[in-house]
């Protein structure tokens, strides 16, 4: 891929930043991070471009597959809300034939899938073209250690097997 074909794309990269941890339930884990996204093309030629966009892709909606260890559940993923309050993300289990398929599913694993619930989220500008959101995953049976979580992303409209930005989220241990 070339750089112009760079610059074409809306998104050129995902990161997850984990910043606080704790247990809940004995068993449970609780973590409280950022994620970025770097943006290119007309979504990011302008700060107001930038804020633009941000509106129309909590309006256009979003969906997340999250693989996780056989026996896990995801308890609650969450964006902060404009305003007050969270954007819970609400389980689809009809996400999980796409990522699949898509994907593939390691033995000892499985994909789980979520889609945005309403609202818009509440954001901060890094730089001209990176932009963070808050969020809060819970997760149990928590590893006594971190855990690799691979992550993809899309818009709700289309299927993972179209496109995805693919992530990985390192997990701490709790209290790290």
């Amino acid at each position: 891929m070339s750089i112009a074909d760079l610059r074409r794309k809306m998104y050129l990269g995902y990161l997850f930043h984990p910043e606080r941890s704790s247990t809940y339930d004995k068993t449970g884990l609780e973590v409280q991070g950022g994620v970025c996204w770097a943006l290119a093309g007309p979504a990011a030629a302008t700060e107001a471009d930038l804020q633009s966009h941000l509106v129309t892709w909590d309006e256009r909606g979003y969906k997340i597959g999250l693989l996780i260890k056989k026996g896990q559940r995801i308890e609650r993923l969450a964006y902060a809300r404009v305003g007050d309050g969270e954007v819970v993300l609400r389980p689809d289990p009809s996400l999980v034939s796409d990522l699949h398929k898509t994907l593939g599913t390691p033995a000892g694993a499985e994909w789980v899938g979520f889609v945005f619930s309403a609202g818009r989220r509440k954001y901060t500008l890094l730089e001209r073209n990176i932009v963070r959101f808050e969020v809060t995953l819970r997760i149990t049976p928590a590893e006594p250690g971190p855990q690799l979580v691979p992550v993809v992303s899309r818009h709700l409209d289309g299927t993972f097997e179209q496109s995805y930005m693919p992530g990985l989220w390192v997990l701490p241990r709790a209290g790290a």
